[in-house]
């Protein structure tokens, strides 16, 4: 991808010390009690959702500390000094993947410029690799759900959101954080969801992958996408994984291809824990 100017600083280089020479007499061992003391390791976890007619899904990635920082910087220089000059728009514009493909809104600029469109949207998504981020993506075939459990089938969006948080929590288990923050794009009925998590953690999920998922921390966020490029990057993440996944019968081979061509950048992050499956086929 194409490096933009940068508005942060560079991260200070690591301390080195020199070799010990026997001068000075070593360091003496932290007691144990110090050790328990460490900064706990926390990850950051954005997703979205994305959906049309029989299918719904969930998607982000998850992101530590330095990792996020690096990601606004990267994609804030991208819209300052990539986006803003080359199409006159205000660079704080959000980055909607729909809005984006369909030239809608913020991005009118691009309607009936698709090889546009897709630039931006590959450059965005080229961010993910460099910054180190893993990405996670879950959907749930609607048609399906509504026609076995009719009346009793719960929220498309609570299961692909279960099912994300799932793998999240292992993934951060498996790599010894000590917990995961999730911010998710702003939805209605927000206290069912809050209350079906706290339920999970306690009794468990339900399905073959049980989990209390104990890495993840309550309550979870709902804010909105235009004050956060981690919940934009999750859309975009969202938009292109359904377009890939349930690509439209009457889509054009080009559209179909590009959408292929740009899952591949959130394919090459999926974390290990989302490989095996990506979508409930009740």
């Amino acid at each position: 991808m194409s490096h933009w100017p940068s508005g942060w600083p560079e991260d200070p280089p690591e301390h080195q010390t020199s070799k010990d020479t026997g001068a000075h007499p070593p360091e003496p061992t932290a007691p144990a009690w110090r050790t328990t003391l460490r900064p706990p390791r926390i990850l950051y976890a954005y997703l979205d959702e994305s959906f049309a007619e029989g299918h719904f899904y969930v998607a982000g990635f998850v992101v530590d500390g330095v990792q996020l920082r690096r990601l606004n910087d990267e994609m804030q220089s991208f819209m300052k000094w990539g986006v803003s000059p080359k199409f006159g728009i205000p660079w704080e514009t959000e980055l909607h993947g729909n809005e984006i493909m369909q030239g809608k809104k913020g991005w009118k600029c691009l309607r009936g410029n698709t090889g546009e469109a897709i630039w931006v949207y590959r450059e965005v998504l080229s961010i993910l690799n460099p910054v180190g981020a893993r990405t996670f993506v879950q959907g749930v075939d609607t048609d399906r759900l509504y026609a076995r459990y009719r009346e009793q089938a719960q929220s498309p969006y609570l299961i692909a959101l279960r099912h994300a948080l799932e793998r999240i929590d292992a993934y951060a288990s498996a790599w010894k954080y000590d917990r995961v923050q999730v911010v998710a794009d702003y939805v209605d009925d927000q206290n069912i969801y809050h209350q079906a998590i706290t339920g999970y953690k306690q009794n468990g999920t339900p399905g073959y992958q049980r989990s209390k998922l104990t890495r993840t921390s309550e309550p979870i966020s709902f804010e909105d996408s235009k004050d956060s490029y981690g919940l934009q990057m999750a859309d975009l993440i969202a938009h292109i994984s359904r377009r890939h996944l349930d690509a439209n019968s009457s889509a054009s081979y080009r559209s179909v291809r590009e959408a292929a061509k740009l899952y591949q950048y959130v394919w090459d992050q999926i974390a290990d824990q989302n490989r095996r499956r990506t979508k409930w086929v009740p």
